[in-house]
């Protein structure tokens, strides 16, 4: 695998959360470092291919071998599932230390103040509004892009980031102007499963705009539509690599009246699954699932994702060959918006669309979201709705 495609992949549970949550860099001085040619500290591969291709496999050099990282992010949201703006700010070193902040938010998913720390062996995800915050181990990655935590704002930004070592580019301008400084413009797409070193992206599909200074190939903004989202546009309002970060920001001391608890185990294996029982012990509500009379649909375990008090259940179905997930949470009441086609679906509203033939299905039952996402027709989407108990 060439060095400069090991950049984060997209694991299948992003496109789930994704469509279901929420959840480009101005030069600085001490970015005169990053610019087209030789870059101090990395050995420089022959790349080939187009020249938009080419910019993005520079800068997936870059992050891949960056030993510090601090960024500043504008995300704005205009989708079906969620409509808003956040603003978050990252820190990132090597040996897993990581700190991600979220400044400011207009999305009722993310709350203003929530925070998640690692300094390489704990993790801390405090939640604010709660006031609680999840102890665990930390997520190890080789990565300083990996984002800790299992929250919809970390996925989410984890996915925007990795775009730039998983997508193919093709050069559409560069006479492109963004907030006044001279741009390229990249048009991205997910890489075929079947390209040398390229990550299986079959679990996620987008497309759209990746914005780069020119003089810097700084990426300034990126515009794109996601899968079962929709339109995301991520600002990088500051991006730095291999400047000094202060050592304190990868620790975390918890504030007076704040509870502790233990942070949940990822359920990213089949051992680590839930069964359905399980699952509807642990949400405290009825959880919806294909009546056993249809035995044509197999469940294959239940993961959960989220902290305990904003969990959202994913059900692993398979039919034959064709998988596809049922998500169940409360975060998910209410976002359905007005993109996509509507139509009624068990006494209540629903909201349907399909980009490059994934498709998402959501609505809201008893205050809790529900959607049915995977390679499906409207109408196989639709049968299945109307099967769950």
């Amino acid at each position: 695998m060439n060095r400069h495609r090991s950049i984060l992949s997209l694991p299948a549970v992003l496109l789930v959360m994704l469509a279901l949550s929420l959840s480009a860099c101005q030069p600085t001085p001490t970015d005169a470092m990053i610019h087209t040619g030789t870059y101090p500290g990395i050995s420089n591969l022959a790349l080939t291919g187009s020249p938009g291709q080419q910019l993005l496999d520079r800068i997936a050099q870059r992050l891949n071998s960056a030993k510090t990282l601090h960024g500043r992010f504008t995300l704005t949201l205009q989708g079906r599932a969620a409509t808003g703006t956040i603003r978050l700010e990252q820190w990132s070193a090597q040996g897993g230390k990581n700190r991600n902040e979220t400044l400011t938010s207009t999305l009722p998913q993310a709350v203003a103040g929530s925070l998640t720390v690692s300094d390489g062996k704990k993790m801390w995800q405090y939640d604010p509004s709660q006031k609680v915050v999840y102890v665990g181990p930390a997520q190890q990655s080789s990565s300083i892009l990996a984002v800790p935590g299992r929250g919809q704002v970390q996925l989410l930004l984890n996915t925007l980031l990795s775009v730039f070592g998983s997508s193919a580019g093709t050069l559409v301008s560069d006479k492109t102007s963004v907030d006044g400084k001279a741009a390229y413009q990249v048009h991205v797409v997910p890489q075929e499963s079947g390209d040398q070193g390229g990550s299986n992206t079959g679990s996620l599909s987008y497309q759209g705009e990746v914005y780069l200074d020119k003089s810097s190939e700084q990426p300034l903004r990126m515009d794109l539509t996601l899968a079962s989202l929709g339109p995301v546009s991520m600002h990088f309002d500051a991006f730095e690599l291999n400047t000094p970060v202060d050592s304190g920001k990868f620790t975390f001391v918890v504030p007076a009246g704040v509870k502790e608890e233990a942070l949940p185990t990822a359920s990213s294996s089949n051992s680590d699954l839930l069964s359905l029982a399980q699952a509807q012990k642990k949400a405290g509500y009825r959880l919806l699932a294909i009546s056993g009379d249809h035995s044509e649909y197999i469940l294959n375990g239940v993961t959960t994702l989220g902290t305990p008090k904003n969990a959202i259940y994913l059900l692993n179905y398979m039919q034959g060959s064709q998988i596809f997930t049922i998500a169940e949470g409360a975060p998910l009441a209410n976002l359905e918006g007005t993109a996509g086609q509507s139509l009624k679906l068990r006494s209540t509203n629903a909201t349907f669309a399909q980009i490059n033939n994934l498709a998402s299905l959501a609505w809201t039952e008893k205050g809790i979201g529900i959607r049915v996402t995977g390679h499906l027709t409207q109408d196989q989407a639709t049968t299945i709705a109307q099967l769950l108990i």
